[in-house]
């Protein structure tokens, strides 16, 4: 199983393609899936852009197998 070399910000990506069972040579040789991501191109003035990733365990739904096990809320790990 392989992944990405680098991680790609989601911001950047401005067209994204997947490619299934049976492709063309140039995607390469194995069967299965491909992702294929075109990054959005730049320019010489000066712009940017924040985010921050942030995960709450109380903000997060409840599973449906925590609910069956008779939680009330998402465990802390």
């Amino acid at each position: 199983m392989t992944g990405p070399l680098v991680p790609i910000p989601n911001d950047s990506i401005q067209e994204f393609t997947v490619l299934q069972n049976v492709y063309s040579p140039e995607f390469g040789h194995s069967d299965g899936g491909q992702s294929i991501n075109v990054l959005k191109s730049g320019t010489n003035s000066i712009h940017g852009l924040g985010y921050e990733y942030m995960q709450n365990r109380n903000l997060n739904a409840m599973d449906q197998v925590y609910k069956n096990n008779k939680l009330t809320g998402n465990p802390r790990f």
